[in-house]
């Protein structure tokens, strides 16, 4: 399960009940542009005109979901 939180103009996408907590901090660099201050390394886009920042799961979900998928 993933859980979404909307911050501001930012959106987190946030793996629920993963083996460490996620940092929700964000800072702003020199070219205006968001990064996360949290140890997985989301990604982040922007859509609709806010920040999506992406978190990846400490457990390895990602990986099943995908297998999941295409086995259907």
């Amino acid at each position: 399960m993933w859980e979404v939180k909307e911050i501001g103009d930012t959106i987190h996408v946030i793996p629920q009940d993963d083996e460490i907590v996620h940092s929700e901090e964000t800072a702003w660099n020199i070219k205006d542009l968001v990064t996360s201050n949290c140890k997985c390394h989301p990604r982040i886009d922007v859509e609709n005109g806010k920040w999506m920042i992406i978190h990846s799961s400490f457990d390895g979900r990602e990986g099943l979901e995908w297998t999941k998928e295409i086995l259907k």
